[in-house]
């Protein structure tokens, strides 16, 4: 699976979702920006970017974001999106902050 894989809305969830994992440890490493780069695919670079920056607009605060998480239904794309996320909190070490996102994700769904 790969982002154009995603519908509108889980995309948007996950834009989201990236934003609050960038934002956990307080530091947006080039490490971090590498597996965000990364997780465009075939889409490129600039797909990623869009979507992040598209989901500040329509999903203003972590409520929306969790929101439009908790709507996620398919299962493989919950797969692609955990995945994708903890690539993310790892590429510079998994803290406390982006271990406790992802259980809480996990417990959602």
């Amino acid at each position: 699976m790969e982002l154009h894989d995603l519908d509108d809305a889980e995309q948007l969830a996950f834009g989201g979702l990236l934003r609050m994992m960038i934002r956990k440890d307080g530091d947006f490493s080039e490490a971090e920006e590498a597996r965000v780069d990364a997780l465009s695919g075939s889409a490129g670079r600039e797909a990623i970017w869009r979507l992040i920056s598209r989901s500040a607009q329509d999903l203003r605060d972590d409520s929306s974001i969790r929101l439009a998480a908790s709507r996620i239904s398919r299962a493989e794309t919950r797969t692609y999106i955990l995945e994708a996320l903890s690539q993310v909190a790892a590429a510079d070490g998994t803290n406390e902050a982006e271990a406790q996102m992802l259980v809480w994700l996990r417990s959602i769904w």
